[in-house]
């Protein structure tokens, strides 16, 4: 989540907390239960594979109608 900067999901999240309800998951595994409470799901720059059970339910939530906004990063963030 991090600190405040220009270059932030911190800035984005504030910026749409403006306008929508935000929540920041920064631990709970993303699962059927826990997609079904959003209407969209925004994924910054992962510092992980997302494991295959978890995209499996992503891709479930998109196919029903659930939106998905992928931010990439600019730098060489794993190296």
């Amino acid at each position: 989540y991090g600190d405040f900067s220009t270059y932030s999901f911190t800035s984005l999240a504030e910026w749409l907390g403006h306008w929508y309800s935000v929540d920041v998951n920064t631990s709970r595994p993303y699962d059927d239960a826990l997609l079904a409470g959003y209407d969209v799901l925004v994924i910054k720059t992962p510092e992980r594979a997302v494991p295959d059970e978890e995209a499996a339910a992503i891709d479930r939530f998109v196919h029903a109608g659930g939106g998905l906004l992928l931010v990439g990063d600019h730098t060489n963030l794993l190296g």
